[in-house]
């Protein structure tokens, strides 16, 4: 993506576009976010999360039955927004893959509040990067989109040189957590000189099984950094 078509990028997610992202209805309470029927059909997780997922809690444990599968995080904690099912999933594509980036908005706001009423403790704000051939081909990322927004909310430092991926791999979505895994070791690499000492939230937009930000992490701890939150939408 060239310098132009990022600005325009942040022009269409910064402008007063006074239309519903997914309705197409008018909406004059505020700008770039879904109309008061739309919204209204948003599940949200509650406060009360799996730290090492970010979902919601299903036992008395403070961590989910899908997670107690995984093997150890390799971060602090994950929080997220929304539950992956429903009008919420189509809100979330829409975003990633539908051209709806002004979404970024909506989704920051949500990510901001959450943040402030869990009293996060972070740094640096920086996205999980797509591969540059991905990233080519999309036209964004909308990690990145998002991340910024919530930097510039949080009056934190947006760290976009960061972290960059380096290995391609496969497509994720047909791989099992295992596999995952191992598509994605040594895929990413961080600069110590951004990264040493410093409190990472990472920001994403969809948790499956954790083995994205997983190994993104690793790079971000080898890099030096002494302690990352994962933040996304949605936990699938």
């Amino acid at each position: 993506m060239n310098s132009l078509q990022r600005k325009f990028y942040k022009f269409l997610i910064r402008s007063n576009i006074f239309q519903c992202p997914i309705c197409g209805g008018k909406n004059h309470s505020s700008y770039n976010r879904p109309c008061r029927e739309c919204r209204r059909k948003i599940k949200f997780i509650s406060d009360n999360y799996c730290y090492s997922c970010g979902g919601e809690l299903d036992g008395a444990l403070a961590i989910c039955s899908k997670c107690l599968r995984e093997k150890k995080r390799q971060f602090l904690q994950a929080v997220s927004l929304l539950p992956y099912l429903q009008f919420n999933r189509e809100l979330i594509l829409s975003f990633k893959n539908g051209g709806k980036i002004e979404l970024a908005t909506f989704f920051a706001r949500l990510a901001i509040s959450k943040l402030k009423r869990l009293e996060i403790d972070f740094d640096i704000v920086l996205a999980v990067p797509l591969h540059w051939s991905k990233k080519q081909r999309r036209g964004y990322n909308q990690s990145e989109f998002l991340a910024e927004l919530i930097a510039e909310g949080m009056r934190k430092p947006f760290a976009v040189r960061a972290i960059k991926r380096i290995k391609k791999g496969k497509q994720q979505k047909q791989l099992n957590s295992v596999e995952r895994h191992k598509n994605l070791k040594n895929a990413f690499l961080a600069d110590p000189k951004i990264l040493k000492g410093k409190k990472v939230l990472l920001i994403d937009d969809i948790f499956t099984t954790g083995a994205t930000v997983d190994n993104v992490s690793i790079a971000l701890k080898k890099a030096g950094a002494i302690a990352i939150t994962v933040m996304t939408i949605a936990r699938a």
